[in-house]
């Protein structure tokens, strides 16, 4: 009797250890260890006339697209929306914060479908806010669609303030929220 408690006792630990161990995972190593870094180099110069107002302000000039923010807060900015002139775009960024233990921003890629925008899987690319530019290039996009780039912190109480510009565009359109802002 005390070796059949003693075998369903080692059984039961067995089988929670098991399920334990499933349901753990490693979902946020593995998430973490996906995450895409924007590598270091890379400038951004605004075009001639560039007039930054507000928190999130663009331009289009060229094939490239620019833009200034500043926000506080865990907040998101889109762009407006833009089509690749080939299969690849670029994105050049700069920020600073006076926040120390949060010093990055992302971007993260989204593409127009039918009702609306979907998430680019494996799109959300981080950035250092150190007052240095960093670059990332996104490739395998279709340039028949059209995507908009979102930036955001996760900071919710100190600002981040910066640059941005993406090349390697065939059109391109400016945000929803400056255009709000223009009419109101």
């Amino acid at each position: 009797m005390k070796h059949t408690r003693l075998f369903a006792l080692l059984l039961a630990l067995a089988l929670c250890a098991a399920m334990l161990a499933g349901c753990s995972g490693s979902s946020e190593d593995e998430d973490e260890a996906d995450e895409i870094h924007a590598t270091a180099g890379g400038s951004v110069t605004l075009p001639e006339g560039f007039s930054a107002s507000g928190s999130f302000t663009s331009q289009v000039s060229g094939d490239a697209l620019y833009a200034t923010f500043s926000f506080s807060g865990a907040q998101k900015k889109e762009t407006g929306y833009f089509s690749p002139a080939g299969t690849s775009i670029t994105v050049t960024a700069f920020a600073t914060t006076e926040n120390q233990y949060n010093k990055e921003f992302k971007f993260a890629l989204w593409q127009k479908v039918d009702g609306g925008m979907s998430y680019v899987s494996g799109t959300t690319v981080y950035y250092t806010a150190d007052g240095s530019c960093y670059t990332y290039t996104y490739e395998g996009l279709d340039p028949n669609s059209q995507y908009r780039l979102a930036i955001s912190h996760d900071s919710p109480s100190y600002v981040v303030s910066g640059q941005f510009a993406v090349t390697g565009l065939a059109t391109a359109t400016q945000s929803d929220e400056e255009l709000d802002e223009e009419n109101a």
